[in-house]
């Protein structure tokens, strides 16, 4: 057995980073679409209709909200913030979320959720758990239906300014138990006003829960850099084109 040449320890090592390089590129690509149904904790979000890997929800389309058994919303932990025997109508309302970051849900309703968006519903198991169906979601601001001119506030819908689902007792007071769902994105009709455009970044602040999954500073995930995907692949098949060269020379010149 011959040993090993510079130049095989140097193909070697460029053919591994071009599987770890392909690997991330993968990886980014799998990860990039919004897949449905989307799940939050104890809150998920599947759409009435059928929507393909990658392609978001549309202005006007319904989606039903599961939410699971918590502690956040069950009667025990709603009686201690003072609702009569732990009951209370649940409600869900859309939001906004910059960039789609659990530090930017909102800790208030005024100018960052849309009360025209309300639904609601009196069926809540002693656990908290119970199903909203039917919602139906907006890019927001949104003329045709609620007659929302553009600048209306919250504007929701972009990869910059996701959309987010309030889910609790008490909209207007976000002391008292609620949960999140993950943040999302609506395309705007063609007369919608819904482009999703706010100045600033919205009021920061930590979601009030008991729940791990429905509050804390972590990153959702809101898509990678549109380049990625061309950068890393450009950078696989140059790794590859360069192995290739290698061993042709290595064939042709000898160790």
């Amino acid at each position: 057995m011959r040993p090993r040449t510079r130049r095989s320890v140097r193909g070697l090592r460029a053919l591994t980073l071009g599987l770890l390089l392909g690997g991330v590129f993968a990886a980014a690509c799998s990860s990039s679409a919004e897949a449905f149904p989307l799940v939050n904790g104890p809150v998920t979000i599947t759409p009435t209709t059928s929507v393909a890997s990658g392609q978001d929800l549309k202005s006007g389309q319904t989606i039903n909200i599961t939410v699971a058994a918590n502690s956040t919303l069950d009667r025990t932990n709603l009686s201690a913030f003072g609702f009569p025997s732990g009951v209370a109508v649940m409600k869900a309302l859309e939001c906004d979320d910059p960039d789609g970051l659990a530090s930017n849900l909102p800790t208030k309703e005024a100018y960052h959720c849309d009360g025209n968006t309300i639904q609601a519903t009196a069926y809540v198991n002693a656990d908290g758990s119970f199903k909203i169906d039917n919602f139906v979601v907006y890019s927001l601001p949104d003329e045709p239906t609620f007659d929302e001119g553009p600048g209306s506030l919250p504007a929701c819908g972009t990869q910059a300014n996701q959309c987010v689902l309030y889910i609790g007792p008490d909209q207007e007071d976000f002391s008292k138990p609620h949960l999140f769902s993950s943040p999302f994105l609506v395309t705007p009709t063609s007369n919608d006003q819904g482009l999703g455009v706010v100045s600033g970044k919205g009021t920061s602040g930590s979601v009030t829960s008991s729940d791990s999954g429905s509050s804390g500073g972590t990153l959702a995930f809101t898509g990678i850099p549109l380049a990625l995907p061309a950068m890393v692949g450009s950078g696989i098949l140059l790794v590859v084109s360069a192995t290739e060269a290698r061993r042709r020379l290595r064939h042709r010149v000898g160790p």
